[in-house]
């Protein structure tokens, strides 16, 4: 887990918190207990612990699911794999609608 401060826009030190991908990332009690030891340790601030486990569930399931389906060749399952892994989470977290996606997907999936 690397964690970094960075300036964005001269203001606002914004630290950055990156976690390789990892299967374990698949599970929502894995992503939960993650969430709890990087608020614990104070490596972000300003989002819930339910907030950073969706981020991490989120881009896990989307890195696996297209790491599974690579051969087809598709540009945008290439996209999401040079982007996906590592998993960056930042202080606030993300913008407003990706954080409804993540809720969104967070509650359609059971595990």
């Amino acid at each position: 887990m690397n964690n970094e401060t960075h300036d964005i826009g001269g203001k606002i030190p914004k630290k950055i918190v990156s976690l390789p991908f990892s299967t374990e990332y698949l599970s929502k009690r894995n992503c939960m207990e993650k969430a709890g030891q990087i608020l614990e340790s104070g490596l972000l601030d300003g989002m819930t612990q339910k907030e950073i486990a969706r981020e991490i569930f989120f881009h896990a399931r989307a890195f696996s699911f297209c790491k599974r389906h690579e051969k087809l060749g598709w540009k945008p399952i290439r996209w999401v794999i040079d982007r996906a892994d590592p998993i960056d989470l930042a202080d606030f977290g993300d913008t407003k609608g990706r954080k409804a996606v993540y809720r969104l997907f967070w509650l359609l999936h059971v595990k």
